[in-house]
């Protein structure tokens, strides 16, 4: 059972206007340092501390995977294999969990996307199936729904201050105003549109989180495209470029439509290209982590947001590559499912602040254990 969200395919039109266009010269940028690649072993040297959270298994919280995570003064997180959402202390101690798969009013087909809005003590969930985001209590009673103004389902949802709702489009139109990346509609008002599609693309692979948190920021990360961008009701502005060199997404080879009538030619082919694929990017106060894959490679960079340092790590075992799915103050949050939680506990390979609670916990665990969450900070 593998818990750590792997990124969703899917097939679309058109792409984000390209970071060529968007490589303004005023924002700043961090460069990947291909030369210091190290190994798994340095990667877990270059932790400050960890800490792990395990979350509690009974008949009512058994977890298949998880796709989104949000830890605040409680754990909540969406189960991709039972469409259910699932509530914990921060002890892990098991709270609650609601299903309600259905067409009716308060009910969903898929979770697209879930948001927990702390000011009000509400859950929100998108179905881009039914195209409408859903509202709840943290007793899951269903409180009210309402329709995404994206036209063919959205992949992603946020808020900007628990009112406007900020939605990423997965396909485009050459139809007037709906070729857009991002649709922000504020309570009252139009809504409006931001980063224009541009192109024909073969496949669209979508990071695993394209809107997140950062302090008061909300951050968009964007499919084939080095510009990270803050979203704001009324604009969106470049906050970051992240500068590959020559291991840059090819144009040509993304843009293939012969490529894109076979999605299965297409996955062949991407581990024979020189350039990144499965971009993931994810911030805290202190850090930026970006998770991708190169030439089959799994890889790993880690950016101190105050000095500029850069780890680059390549993991033997693709499987092994670490997907934080939340950021919570200074930690990234990995969910270890109970097999990978045990790699890393039995290894004497890797030592760094908090390893040696990893044993008692892991002696606790079996193999329908619910998944460890993992807080780690960086150096």
């Amino acid at each position: 059972m593998r818990t750590t969200c792997n990124i969703f395919l899917l097939l679309c039109l058109f792409a984000c206007t390209q970071g060529s266009k968007n490589k303004e010269k005023d924002i700043k940028t961090y460069t990947v340092a291909w030369e210091n690649i190290s190994s798994p072993k340095v990667f877990f040297a270059d932790i400050d501390t960890a800490y792990f959270i395990p979350l509690e298994t009974n008949d009512s919280s058994q977890i298949g995977e998880i796709s989104q995570l949000n830890v605040s003064d409680k754990l909540v997180l969406s189960d991709r294999k039972p469409q259910s959402i699932l509530q914990f202390s921060l002890d892990g101690h098991f709270l609650s969990a609601h299903k309600a798969i259905g067409n009716g009013p308060g009910e969903y087909v898929r979770i697209d996307g879930m948001y927990v809005d702390k000011n009000k003590d509400h859950i929100l969930v998108l179905d881009a199936i039914q195209n409408k985001v859903l509202t709840y209590d943290t007793n899951f009673k269903f409180i009210e729904e309402k329709h995404t103004p994206v036209p063919f389902g959205a992949m992603a949802f946020s808020m900007i201050e628990d009112s406007t709702f900020v939605y990423e489009e997965g396909i485009g139109t050459v139809k007037s105003d709906l070729k857009y990346c991002l649709f922000v509609q504020p309570p009252n008002g139009e809504t409006r549109h931001f980063l224009p599609f541009e192109k024909t693309m073969s496949i669209h692979f979508s990071p695993r989180q394209s809107l997140y948190h950062v302090d008061d920021a909300l951050v968009f990360v964007p499919t084939y495209n080095d510009t990270i961008y803050n979203v704001f009701e009324d604009r969106v502005e470049p906050r970051m470029r992240i500068d590959f060199g020559e291991q840059w997404v090819d144009e040509a080879f993304v843009y293939n439509q012969a490529l894109g009538k076979g999605p299965m030619l297409f996955m062949q082919k991407l581990a024979d290209q020189n350039f990144i694929y499965f971009f993931n990017l994810m911030e805290n106060k202190t850090h930026i982590y970006m998770d991708f894959y190169y030439k089959g490679g799994a890889y790993v960079s880690v950016i101190d947001k105050k000095d500029n340092s850069n780890t680059l790590v390549k993991f033997s075992d693709p499987d092994a590559q670490m997907k934080p799915l939340a950021s919570h103050g200074d930690y990234f949050v990995f969910p270890l499912a109970q097999s990978e939680f045990a790699r890393i506990a039995d290894s004497n390979n890797y030592t760094f602040a908090g390893k040696a609670s990893m044993v008692e916990i892991n002696n606790k665990l079996n193999e329908e254990s619910n998944p460890v969450l993992m807080f780690v900070k960086f150096k």
